[in-house]
């Protein structure tokens, strides 16, 4: 900076309003509360403030030094979000360890490891979740992708500043900053264009949200923002000026005292400046507009981007195609906007209301809320607290608001007031052994899936001695893992059977072109797919595997696709309406067309209960409701009973939900998957199923083989698990 000293950044009360709107934002969108659907522009809030105080505090560092010490800097960053950081995937650990069922979380190990370093962005985006579908597979650290752009732009942002100073030195004073506003403005740019050219060739969702090539645009807004207003603040003069307050029509001063320009409030003016030494608690006074005008104008324009900003959280999904060419761009310059409203009239309403004491209190512990509040959302949910709606959410607030109140003032706050000396190597040492021990105890507190690797890679269609029953496994991926089960039980099975696994995933019977799960929408999978060519879809590739395997029995276990919303004919529909009800039977008909066509004997299984988590208000999910459910078993056994001769049934749900809910184990035998629809495929399982399944199979096999149907001759079953017509 050139004449006089530096403007130093200070302490902006109203930027802590902004940062608790925006983690409220969050929270209620992590929440399932309805209007708040983009809530999690909250995290651009946060990515365009961070740009801006970030890149100010550096440009205030090189105008007092003529430098940018890059170790201290990086060192401050790290006191400043490390402990809380440690501590809360400490935390996460013991929770796990406490509470977690087997491959609840399978991957936690990796995103705790990914968060430490702060890649955890990239792991998620080449593990293939979706962060829009967080319930769908939660992860107690699948908001931690934010941190993780954010500490890359610490690192990578503050070398291109001090270079681009430095090789801008010849330009002077005040043309030194014109080339790094140029690359701010032009970084923005170019991050934009890469998310619409992805978007637009068909990347993931996530992919899209999460990379720090697309998201780099939020914070180069903001870090434009500051090097622009620098640039402003160097033409003009120093001397104190008068500066009205919209609120009060009384006047304050800008006043460059210490080398800090700090707005003054009028009735504070001569004591503040001879009480305080150093920066003023209201920063970069300089920026302070003195022009009566332009300060209405501004606050015009602050109150219409807070007001549009709010407006559109009630609006937007995550996978509105708008936000991805261009839009996020848009809400940036919006954020930008409403920040320069607040640094340069920071005693108009608009500041004074933001810097409220319970928004800044809010705002000083939005760090801490945004690590604890996804961990302490999965863990209090509807089964544990027994509550739903607004109840939940309140209690979830209030849980992570008191847990982050207490990480701020009895772990961050501690920490960074005593400034351990950047050279102390016992500080550094402290630290690492902090980050060695979390990751010890979370490599400890994953628990592992109870699926047998060896399972998994046994041959589909293996042959066993003897005149085997040859029995064709069709369905869904429910019935894929039962078929693994089934085959990993093999050589312990006292039953001469030959399986074949002839299981579709994402497709049960029914066909449509989408379909809702955990409350997305996404395109139905091929073979279930109404638009995709009839070779393609499953009585094309059931056809080829029974002219193949030549089965005895076909055993067809599906229901999860059936219970989802499907978009048929251009209408959303669910199992329980007429019209879907209509399309279910006339698709369970076909099926046993195809299954019987080539003499074998068709077995209908009704679907097991469900429960894949909550909704995030802790509701369940309505692809998990026993009504429909119900629904669904019904017309399987309707269409069962219509085919005497050659269609059995298989109550699959009474076996695997004997109380009528829905249980993970069943006389102590795990059952199923951590995901709450899935069967282990485990030899256990598969032993189990043995002994419940097979039975009944076995008889119809042999009753095929012996040329004989099933009318009149199907046995009553001797347990919950066969029944005939």
């Amino acid at each position: 900076m050139p004449r006089g000293r530096p403007i130093v950044l200070g302490y902006v009360p109203a930027l802590d309003g902004l940062r608790a709107i925006a983690i409220f934002g969050v929270m209620l969108y992590h929440g399932g509360v309805a209007l708040c659907g983009g809530g999690f522009m909250g995290v651009n809030v946060f990515f365009v403030l961070s740009g801006f105080l970030i890149t100010s505090l550096l440009l205030g560092e090189w105008g007092e030094r003529a430098t940018i010490r890059l170790g201290q800097f990086w060192a401050r960053r790290a006191r400043r979000l490390l402990p809380a950081l440690l501590l809360m995937l400490f935390g996460v650990a013991v929770l796990t360890l406490l509470y977690a069922g087997p491959g609840e979380y399978p991957t936690l190990r990796l995103d705790a490891l990914s968060t430490l370093f702060y890649v955890a962005n990239w792991h998620f985006v080449v593990g293939g979740s979706n962060y829009f579908a967080l319930a769908a597979q939660p992860s107690p650290l699948a908001h931690m992708w934010s941190l993780s752009i954010e500490e890359q732009f610490y690192i990578l942002w503050p070398p291109v500043v001090l270079l681009t100073l430095r090789a801008s030195r010849r330009l002077g004073p005040r043309g030194r900053l014109w080339p790094l506003l140029g690359l701010a403005v032009a970084g923005a740019l170019a991050s934009s264009a890469v998310m619409a050219a992805l978007f637009r060739a068909g990347a993931s969702a996530t992919r899209l949200y999460e990379g720090t090539d697309t998201r780099s645009q939020d914070i180069l807004v903001g870090a434009a923002l500051a090097i622009a207003l620098a640039i402003w603040a160097e033409r003009r003069p120093r001397l104190p000026v008068p500066v009205p307050s919209l609120l009060t029509g009384r006047y304050g001063r800008v006043h460059p005292a210490a080398g800090t320009a700090g707005v003054v409030p009028p009735h504070r003016h001569r004591r503040d400046l001879h009480r305080r030494r150093g920066p003023q608690p209201v920063p970069i006074g300089a920026w302070e507009v003195t022009s009566i005008r332009w300060r209405i104008l501004l606050q015009v324009v602050g109150f219409a981007a807070l007001g549009s900003g709010l407006f559109l959280w009630t609006q937007v999904e995550g996978t509105s195609a708008a936000l991805f060419e261009g839009g996020f761009l848009l809400f940036a310059m919006g954020v930008a906007a409403l920040i320069l409203s607040i640094v340069t009239a920071q005693l108009a309403p608009l500041a004074r209301g933001l810097g409220n004491p319970v928004f800044r209190f809010l705002g000083r512990i939005s760090y801490g809320t945004y690590l604890w509040h996804l961990p302490l959302f999965l863990w209090l949910d509807a089964s544990r607290t027994h509550l739903t709606g607004a109840p939940l959410l309140a209690l979830r607030i209030g849980t992570t608001l008191v847990v982050a109140t207490a990480s701020y003032y009895l772990v961050e706050l501690p920490i960074r007031q005593r400034r351990f000396p950047l050279r102390d190597w016992r500080a550094w040492l402290a630290t690492a052994g902090a980050c060695g021990g979390v990751v010890a105890l979370m490599v400890a507190a994953t628990v592992p899936t109870t699926a047998a690797a060896s399972s998994l890679t046994r041959p589909i269609g293996a042959q066993y001695a003897g005149p085997p029953v040859r029995i064709l496994v069709t369905g869904d991926s429910v019935a894929w893992r039962l078929g693994f089960a089934v085959l990993a039980s093999q050589p312990q099975s006292a039953y001469d059977v030959s399986v074949d696994n002839g299981a579709l995933l994402g497709c049960g019977v029914v066909r449509s072109t989408e379909y809702v799960a955990h409350g997305v929408a996404d395109p139905t999978a091929t073979a279930c797919n109404a638009d995709a060519p009839e070779g393609e879809q499953w009585p094309a590739q059931w056809a080829a595997d029974l002219h193949q395997f030549e089965p005895n029995v076909v055993l067809l276990l599906a229901g999860r696709w059936e219970l989802m919303d499907r978009l048929i004919g251009g209408r959303w529909e669910h199992v329980g309406e007429p019209s879907f009800d209509a399309s279910l039977r006339g698709s369970l008909e076909q099926a046993v067309r195809v299954g019987t066509s080539s003499g074998a004997l068709m077995v209908l299984a009704t679907a097991p209960c469900f429960d894949s988590g909550e909704q995030p208000d802790g509701s369940p999910w309505p692809e998990d409701s026993p009504a429909r459910l119900a629904d669904y078993n019904a017309i399987v056994r309707q269409v069962a009973a219509a085919h005497p001769a050659n269609v059995g049934l298989l109550d699959l749900d009474a076996l695997m939900c004997p109380s009528g809910g829905y249980t993970t184990s069943v006389d102590g035998v795990a059952l199923r998957d951590g995901d709450g629809v899935h069967i282990v495929p485990s030899a256990a399982a598969g032993q189990w199923l043995d002994a419940h399944i097979l039975p009944y199979l076995v008889h119809l096999g042999r009753l095929q083989m012996s040329g004989v149907d099933l009318e009149g001759r199907v046995p009553a079953a001797s347990s919950a698990a066969a029944g005939g017509p």
